[in-house]
């Protein structure tokens, strides 16, 4: 296999704790790393005999030294080579050449392995397994050999003549079982899991850490790991990870006052891991007892102390619950090597955010320069583009990205600027300044150029101001400056007119001054009080008037504020009034003043806003309206009066309709009776039929008019009640045409039915609806002659009812979520009207007055009505017109209305349709196939 390790100071961590004998040595078999098992089987221990601590000097003597140098034995020994086609050694003394092919071969991606034998005079003693990788650099490449030693067999002791190598094997002591091999194993595999790990190299710390912690409780069989990390001043240490194994559950936010424990924490400073087995009576761990230990059972602790840059930053804590448990040498190491990782995680993220913050901070920097009104470029001393910023790339119509690497001089148009890098790079000095010029889009423009040097000269920047402007100034500043003697003739005589003008201003002003005194006199005696303010509401001018009025001498009124004589302007909203008062200029209202003896009154105020020498001010105007307010509330006593005597009258008129009703049906119906008996007689006289009829049609034109005053009197009595019932809207339409269909007759219009296919049922007041459709049908009748007349019928969604509510007498905002309308209009092509006659359309009793005498105009309440019973309804009518064009009413009416408890059984009966689309109505009144009804003489 191939290794890649990403993170090196992790493989770095891992080969000096794990407890195998790796190596690590770049192409040329010189000592990169080793592990520090590998340091004691090659005899590189302490020299006291401690077997955990490397001679530094012995270590230092090995790195960098070559393979063959440290171990020369392995040169003349008899190899046993379990792959020799793949490593292409046969089976001779193996040579300083074979190692070198065996070398190539793993270089070139292979991977050997083989077991050699050691002993004196050919008496075999030992045995060595060899593995040999091959690992990759960041870049990809291979950059050495990883070493893999194991020795078996029977080793010598101290004093054997063998080489350092098999002599420390012999002296080892301790051995291991077969529980801590696998343990060992186990941990290794673990360390080199996480050194692998991508969640250590991105800089997530909390993941990292996580992986970490869960990692070691696993590996240690323990119940609680926690990462522990101190305060800048070391008083406090706070968990910012504890994971709990039986649980599998991640905490953090715990903290510790560092104050309480100081044996402790001493013994961390002391050691690289403190393994302690019995935690409540242990000296280091004592003090913890009764705070920490008890309460959370934990028995048994091994502790490692975090150290970044030779400091300890922090704790990692692996805690043992239950029976008191012995710590292994391996685990210590472990815990420790758990430690290292986790000091090179906090490195990794400060590293990356760092990293992240400098990234930042570049690209603020580019932002910087790219705002810089100025042409700034970096040059390495090769004179190659590093950047430039946009103001550059734009002055040269360029994008930043094409100056990237690119040499001096691919731009056209600047020999000088070319000139002038080299040379500065040239020349020791590290600062510089020049102006030059160059053609910019085909213009010479001058620049003045300030380059520095960086890098140690191997780099510089260069930024030129355009000073083309500046130039053109300095020419014109010459040219004044000759120009400035020939005019100081000229100016004394200015000069002497200056004089004469201020000598004006002095009268002017004087004769301001005495304005003012005029000024001032006359507000004095005005009969209005005037208030100058300033903006916190201070008094600085009131006139005679305003002191008479609240009783107040000028000097008392004078040390007030518009608050204390205004209740109504209270200081909290004074700002917010003086803000609306200097948008709008001037603003008029009504409050109350309140005098010294604590009267208050109505007055209406006018506030003006003004600046004078940039100072703001307000003036104020108060008018006293006591007596308006008093002639204001009998006017209202009046108008009430007035309303009440109008209720009287609508009442007055429904109590008339009611009682003329009686006497007019019986005319009409004697006058019905006299047109059957004069037909049974024979009686042949036409005019005498004539007369009969005139009696029938006018009784019931009278009743029609009867019958609007008295809906008129209901609708303003708040009488008028709906009666809802769902119907077909075909069954209602062919009622109103039979009705309507004389009056087309008369006037010789046509009538044409439009709109959707089908019409279908509405929920609705039959009886209103009928009488809306038939009184907007009349009047398109009544004012057209010899012409077209239009129904169309149609099913819309929600109208407007921004416009719809606009004159909505009876809107009842439960009807704004209907989301079917039916929508009624009646077009006609007659005379029209005018905006003016638009206006009173809709008022009760008004009439249309025309040119045309014979246009009947009847009461004026049919429209009235109708728009009334079309807003009782839920609806509204509309309407547009043009003089000699025409005209169209809308009529916009919701189509489920709630249905009247007393219908219910009615509406079950009708729900059965029985006009599926509109039919025709001929004129003898049959129904037969067509596009619609027509109405004409013939």
């Amino acid at each position: 296999m191939l290794y890649s390790p990403e993170n090196f100071d992790l493989l770095k961590i891992f080969l000096e704790q794990t407890p195998q004998a790796i190596a690590m040595v770049d192409r040329q078999m010189r000592y990169l790393f080793a592990s520090r098992q590998w340091l004691r089987d090659c005899g590189f221990d302490d020299r006291d005999g401690n077997p955990h601590s490397p001679d530094s000097q012995a270590v230092e003597s090995i790195l960098g030294r070559s393979h063959y140098e440290i171990l020369p034995q392995f040169i003349s020994t008899q190899p046993t080579i379990q792959n020799p086609e793949e490593a292409g050694v046969r089976d001779s003394a193996i040579s300083l050449e074979s190692w070198k092919e065996v070398q190539a071969v793993c270089l070139a991606g292979g991977v050997q392995s083989w077991e050699e034998e050691f002993g004196a005079d050919g008496d075999r003693q030992s045995r060595v397994k060899w593995d040999v990788h091959p690992w990759k650099t960041q870049t990809g490449e291979i950059g050495g050999l990883l070493l893999l030693r194991e020795t078996t067999g029977r080793t010598p002791g101290k004093g054997d003549p063998l080489n350092p190598l098999t002599a420390k094997v012999g002296s080892n002591s301790h051995r291991r079982s077969r529980s801590d091999e696998s343990d060992l194993r186990r941990q290794s595999q673990i360390l080199v899991e996480l050194a692998r790990s991508k969640t250590q190299n991105e800089g997530n710390l909390e993941a990292a850490i996580a992986e970490i912690t869960e990692a070691a409780a696993n590996t240690l069989a323990v119940e609680r790991v926690g990462v522990w990390l101190y305060d800048n001043n070391q008083t406090e240490i706070t968990c910012i990870n504890l994971y709990e194994r039986t649980e599998r559950l991640h905490s953090s936010g715990s903290l510790l006052l560092t104050a309480p424990y100081p044996q402790y924490f001493q013994s961390l400073e002391t050691e690289r891991a403190i393994s302690v087995d019995h935690a409540i009576t242990d000296p280091r761990t004592r003090d913890l007892a009764d705070t920490y230990l008890i309460p959370l059972g934990i028995t048994s602790k091994l502790d490692a102390p975090i150290r970044i840059g030779g400091k300890i930053v922090g704790i990692v804590c692996c805690e043992h619950r239950g029976i008191s448990r012995r710590w292994k040498l391996g685990e210590r190491n472990f815990a420790a090597s758990i430690a290292d990782y986790t000091a090179l995680a906090l490195e990794t993220h400060d590293r990356i955010k760092t990293q992240t913050e400098l990234e930042s901070a570049n690209d603020q920097l580019q932002a910087v320069l790219d705002a810089v009104p100025g042409s700034i470029s970096w040059f390495s001393s090769d004179l190659v583009y590093l950047g430039v910023n946009g103001y550059l790339a734009k002055t040269f119509n360029a994008n930043p990205e094409t100056f990237l690497g690119k040499k001096i001089g691919f731009l056209q148009g600047s020999p000088k600027f070319n000139h002038l890098v080299p040379e500065f790079f040239d020349n020791p000095a590290k600062e510089a300044q020049h102006e030059i010029e160059m053609s910019v889009r085909g213009v010479n423009r001058h620049f003045l150029v300030v380059s520095h040097k960086y890098q140690q000269g191997q780099a510089a920047v260069f930024i030129g101001f355009d000073i083309t402007d500046r130039k053109a100034a300095e020419a014109a500043l010459q040219k004044a400056n000759e120009e400035l003697e020939s005019r100081v003739a000229e100016r004394t005589k200015d000069l002497t007119e200056a004089i004469d003008q201020l000598q004006e201003e002095i009268r002017t002003r004087s004769l301001l001054e005495e304005t003012r005194d005029v000024l001032e006199f006359s507000i004095n005696n005005a009969a209005d009080s005037v208030f100058w303010l300033t903006p916190d509401g201070r008094f600085f001018y009131v006139n005679d008037a305003a002191c008479i009025t609240l009783n107040y001498s000028r000097k008392e009124l004078l040390s007030l504020s518009v608050h204390d004589i205004n209740p109504d302007l209270p200081a909290e909203v004074w700002a917010e009034y003086w803000e609306e008062i200097k948008e709008f200029g001037s603003v008029r209202l009504e409050c109350h003043h309140r005098s010294k003896d604590n009267q208050s009154f109505p007055v209406e105020i006018t506030i003006n806003y003004f600046q004078i020498k940039g100072k703001e001010y307000n003036c104020i105007f108060a008018r006293d309206i006591t007596e308006t307010k008093r002639v204001e509330t009998e006017l209202q006593r009046a108008k009430a009066t007035a309303e009440a005597a109008n209720l009287a009258k609508s009442a007055f008129f429904a109590n008339m309709s009611h009682e003329l009703r009686t006497p007019l049906t019986t005319i009409i119906s004697y006058s019905d009776l006299l047109q059957e008996d004069a037909k049974e007689l024979g009686v042949s006289n036409r005019a005498f039929f004539g007369d009969l009829q005139q009696i029938n049609k006018a009784g019931k034109d009278l009743l029609v008019a009867i019958d609007d005053i008295l809906d008129y009197s209901k609708i303003e009595l708040g009488r008028m009640q709906l009666d809802v019932e769902c119907f077909e809207i075909g069954e209602a339409i062919a009622i109103i045409m039979a009705e309507i269909e004389h009056k087309l007759i008369t006037n010789k219009n046509t009538l044409t039915m439009g709109g959707d296919a089908e019409w279908g049922t509405i929920c609705s007041d039959r009886h209103k609806l009928h009488q809306v459709l038939w009184h907007l049908l009349d009047n398109a009748s009544k004012f057209t002659e010899n012409g077209a007349i239009a129904l169309e019928i149609t099913r819309e969604n929600t109208p407007d009812f921004r416009v719809l509510n606009a004159a909505s007498k009876f809107h009842k905002p439960e009807l704004e979520a209907t989301e079917e309308w039916a929508v009624f209009r009646v077009r006609d092509n007659g005379i029209g009207m005018t905006p003016e006659q638009i206006q009173e359309l809709f008022e009760p009793f008004s009439q249309m007055h025309t040119s045309d005498t014979h246009h009947a105009t009847g009461t004026g309440l049919g429209l009235a009505v109708s728009r009334s019973l079309c807003q009782l309804m839920g609806g509204d009518l509309f309407v547009e017109s043009h003089l000699g064009v025409g005209s169209t009413f809308t009529v916009y009416l919701p189509a489920n209305l709630p249905l009247s408890a007393l219908n219910t059984e009615a509406i079950k009966q009708k729900l059965t349709p029985k006009f599926p689309r509109p039919l025709p109505l001929d004129h003898d009144n049959s129904w037969t196939e067509g596009e619609g009804w027509v109405f004409d003489d013939e």
